[in-house]
């Protein structure tokens, strides 16, 4: 026997769904769950696409500044063969061969490669090429024939997509690299101290710098514009340590005529590099050019400095038209930036006025660091970085 039972409640619109809710009501349930899981897959796409247009914002234009870089540090052209647009004898891939600018023409390569041709870390997606073209100099406009003008055109690309572009301009009246090795007088350099009794770390720098056969002289931060602008004339190279007060030293360097090299992260901005620094720790840089004079006993990538782990800055953006990265370093974030660099005399600085003399900021000099961790390599680029400001490398 069936045994039927009835509600004696009134009729359910929709059709009954348990006791709690009606057919409609997990209908609307359903569509708001489904909704606010968009909104929410939406939500997370949105920021994974922003952090990508950040690292390419920041990676793009440096990877481009690099390249630009390296090429504007080369000759007009082919100072060995018969000079041919393009390539001569050298190879293709490993640019420490090349010696030209135009021996970058039609290169490109993905992911981004060192100078010695090896791939640069955690860098898939991206690429580089590079162009160049005779131009006239009164147009800018590209030339059928050589009149003394090239074109660079430096291309970045992240999966596909151009996300920076730079242009440079090399011309033959640049004058070519040519270092001089004659040293006829010990190089002479202008130690910027905090008083006329060093602290311990001022006394290391001296004591470095004499044992390579300088001689030293000291001036106090806080000396006058025109005692600084007497010892102009009877030294070679300023030297600007990390114990340097900026607001004391002020402008009075700015404008010299002779070299600078710096250490103190604070006056790069008035030294024309980058109103920027950040701060890292590291125990070493990885060289990205190694055909100046400073890195040239180096080859490309990671060198130690430091014996153990330091308080070191880096550049950062934007910086001096003119500046010459040789080095960079890693900050948080696994982005790189430049640490070790120089402005040629005549450079563009961060302010577009072009430097006085020749300038140099060194990787180093960060609050706590110190200087006695300092290994062989570092001592090197050091000396070199001092001949080189002095003009006498």
């Amino acid at each position: 026997m069936i045994h039927r039972h009835t509600e004696k409640s009134g009729p359910v619109s929709g059709g009954a769904i348990g006791h709690g809710f009606t057919l409609v009501e997990a209908v609307m349930s359903m569509l708001i769950v489904g909704l606010m899981l968009v909104a929410a897959l939406n939500t997370v796409g949105a920021s994974k696409i922003a952090q990508s247009r950040n690292a390419e914002q920041n990676l793009g234009p440096m990877l481009a500044e690099d390249l630009l870089t390296e090429i504007l540090g080369q000759v007009y052209e082919e100072p060995d063969d018969t000079p041919e647009f393009g390539r001569e004898s050298e190879p293709g891939g490993d640019r420490n061969d090349w010696d030209d600018v135009d021996d970058y023409n039609g290169w490109s390569a993905s992911p981004p490669q060192n100078k010695d041709g090896t791939d640069i870390p955690d860098l898939a997606g991206w690429g580089r090429s590079v162009t160049v073209v005779f131009v006239n100099p009164g147009l800018v406009d590209t030339s059928a024939s050589d009149i003394g003008h090239k074109r660079i055109h430096v291309t970045v690309t992240h999966n596909g997509r151009v996300v920076s572009e730079l242009w440079g301009l090399r011309t033959s009246g640049w004058p070519d690299y040519q270092p001089q090795t004659d040293l006829v007088t010990p190089l002479r350099v202008l130690y910027v101290v905090t008083n006329l009794s060093p602290t311990p770390q001022e006394a290391s720098r001296i004591a470095l710098i004499e044992s390579w056969g300088f001689t030293v002289n000291l001036i106090q931060q806080g000396a006058a514009q025109a005692e600084f602008n007497q010892e102009a004339t009877n030294n070679d190279v300023a030297y600007i340590g990390m114990e340097v007060n900026t607001n004391t030293l002020s402008t009075k360097l700015r404008n010299f005529s002779i070299g600078v090299v710096n250490e103190e992260m604070d006056h790069g901005s008035i030294m024309g590099f980058s109103n920027n620094y950040g701060t890292t720790t590291n125990t070493n840089i990885m060289v990205t050019d190694n055909t100046h004079y400073i890195t040239s006993t180096f080859t490309t990538g990671f060198l130690d400095l430091y014996s153990s782990v330091q308080n070191v800055h880096y550049i950062d953006t934007p910086w001096g038209f003119g500046m010459q990265q040789l080095g960079e370093i890693k900050k948080l974030g696994n982005n790189y930036r430049p640490a070790l660099a120089v402005i040629e005399t005549g450079g563009g600085m961060v302010t577009s006025d072009p430097a006085a003399g020749r300038r140099v900021q060194l990787p180093w000099g960060n609050a706590g660091f110190d200087f006695n961790a300092l290994n062989a390599d570092g001592q090197t680029l050091m000396k070199r970085a001092i001949e080189w400001a002095a003009s006498m490398e």
